[in-house]
């Protein structure tokens, strides 16, 4: 009896040693999750921050081509997106093997791509907004001739043209309907448009309500002036996204020598991919043709030249 009461004794005692250190691991555990919490959650942190500055970037966009995405949503697509480029870099690796850097690309170039995409849209609207400058500034001229005020030549204007310019001029008399006063709306819509030529015509319409001068005149005079400009700028454009699919065709011949290289080359393929020196290799690659591609967008951007 007594032998059984000291072997339970010696598995019932615990060892203050190793329970001291188990309880300071789950304290310091605890302390750091409750930190990063607060860290994540706190107003001047880099996560908040950096929201605030996707949030904002993505509701001035949003303004701009006048839908209904909240960020969070904007967000949620791009998590989709990344998704499916995981789902489709995991199938690539099924066929070429195992690769983390494979994987990170993929799955980052189909988290940009949701970007790219609303990018282009509001590339296209400023070039159609760019396109119904002059006929507007005519419209809204002979408008004036025949309607009472400014408001109503806006209206007229709002009415006969096309998208976008008429969702625009739509906004800018809704807003003066609902107690916004027409100088302000104006101004909403050049601020909205962030356009030189769209800014001159508000510009025009704003100093000539408050000066009294003849509008109808000042705005052929605009419209005369900007529209070989704004041909030029168009047609700029135009050349450079030409120049810009271009380099992106060249781009993709880098993942297609990957994979070629792959069924061609398959023991090189397997130094790349396995040797420290071929990952190293493989990374800075990729590095330069993001950096090439990058760089390659901000030369090419009529904005910069």
């Amino acid at each position: 009896m007594p032998e059984d009461s000291s072997h339970l004794a010696r598995h019932t005692n615990v060892d203050p040693i190793k329970t001291g250190i188990v309880l300071t691991g789950s304290m310091a555990i605890v302390t750091l999750v409750l930190a990063i919490e607060a860290w994540v959650r706190g107003p001047d942190a880099l996560p908040h921050r950096l929201w605030q500055m996707y949030a904002a970037w993505q509701r001035e966009l949003s303004l701009y081509l006048l839908d209904r995405i909240a960020p969070k949503q904007f967000a949620m697509r791009q998590v989709l997106w990344g998704v499916a480029g995981l789902l489709l870099s995991i199938a690539l690796m099924f066929q070429l093997g195992p690769s983390a850097l494979l994987a990170v690309a993929v799955t980052g170039a189909t988290l940009v791509i949701p970007v790219l995409l609303y990018q282009q849209k509001v590339t296209q609207r400023r070039e159609k907004l760019q396109q119904q400058i002059d006929p507007t500034l005519q419209l809204i001229a002979n408008a004036l001739q025949v309607a009472p005020n400014l408001d109503e030549a806006l209206r007229l204007g709002s009415e006969h043209l096309q998208p976008p310019m008429s969702e625009e001029l739509n906004l800018v008399t809704t807003s003066y309907r609902l107690g916004t006063t027409l100088d302000d709306a104006l101004q909403e819509m050049a601020h909205r448009c962030n356009d030189p030529f769209i800014s001159a015509m508000v510009i025009a319409l704003v100093v000539g309500r408050r000066t009294g001068g003849n509008i109808a005149s000042t705005l052929r005079r605009i419209a005369f002036s900007t529209r070989e400009a704004v041909r030029v700028e168009l047609e700029l454009a135009a050349k450079t996204r030409g120049q810009r699919n271009q380099f992106y065709l060249v781009v993709a011949l880098y993942p297609m020598g990957l994979v070629g290289m792959k069924l061609a080359l398959p023991a090189a393929w397997e130094i790349l991919t396995h040797a420290f020196v071929g990952k190293v290799a493989l990374g800075v690659s990729m590095a330069v043709v993001v950096a090439c591609t990058l760089w390659a967008r901000q030369i090419l951007s009529p904005e910069n030249l």
